[in-house]
């Protein structure tokens, strides 16, 4: 279903076949059970909280990133299915979920735990405005690129974003790699080096979500080569567990 709203005059919008659909049932199907544990994990976070104080950024953030993913993979679920038009709305709507929350948010995560190691917090702040600048920078690019050509404005959009978007995508791998690199070495050289070893279970878990979180951002990477243009939906899909993972990170 496609709504002419903002719409270019040429829009073409290639339904998506069973594969498409099978492929994105599995992942929804995952998507839906992380979002589950995820949920259960941030619920019990919270009434410890609540308990102990009434107010913390911390179960903000959390139950913020936890709601922007959850709506997000339904309002892609919903639309691959054909029950809502696509149109600027939608694509609005996506974008601001999945850059604005979803990606400031999981960055924010890994920011604040590193900042609680770093022993110099001049350079917590200095590390905390760089990144968020990075970020910035690309989320104000998907408005000014990503929607036009999603909307199909023009060819010169079109093919800008066939470029940049599998560049952006990429620079959040390694940001996302850079910082959690640099938070397992902080726990590593100033936490287990000196004997506390009550860290070290910290520190494994966390090494297996990056990889699990690493391995999420190459196959949204990779799902950008589908044919079909419901490749964006594939892509949002992929993100979805990658994101929810971090409410689960001590």
């Amino acid at each position: 279903m496609v709504s002419s709203l903002l719409l270019g005059p040429n829009y073409y919008l290639e339904p998506p076949t069973l594969d498409d659909i099978k492929i994105a049932s599995i992942v929804w199907g995952a998507t839906l059970g992380v979002a589950l544990l995820t949920g259960w994990k941030a619920a019990e976070q919270s009434l410890f909280v609540f308990r102990r104080k009434k107010w913390s950024w911390y179960i903000l953030m959390v139950w913020s990133l936890w709601i922007a993913c959850v709506v997000q993979g339904t309002v892609c679920w919903v639309l691959m299915m054909g029950e809502i038009a696509i149109g600027f709305p939608i694509f609005f709507v996506q974008s601001n979920f999945h850059h604005l929350y979803a990606h400031i948010t999981n960055v924010r995560f890994i920011l604040n735990r590193s900042a609680l190691v770093i022993a110099d917090q001049r350079k917590a702040v200095r590390l905390r405005w760089t990144v968020f600048g990075i970020v910035g920078l690309i989320n104000i690019s998907v408005f000014c690129i990503w929607i036009p050509a999603r909307l199909q404005t023009n060819k010169t959009f079109i093919k800008i974003n066939n470029v940049w978007d599998r560049v952006e995508k990429v620079i959040f791998l390694f940001v996302d790699a850079g910082l959690n690199a640099y938070f397992l070495y902080l726990v590593k050289a100033r936490l287990l080096r000196y004997g506390l070893e009550k860290y070290r279970t910290l520190f494994k878990f966390n090494a297996c979500i990056v990889v699990v979180s690493l391995s999420l951002d190459v196959i949204i990477i990779g799902t950008m080569s589908l044919k079909n243009d419901f490749r964006f939906l594939f892509s949002a899909y992929s993100g979805l567990p990658h994101n929810l993972l971090h409410v689960l990170t001590p």
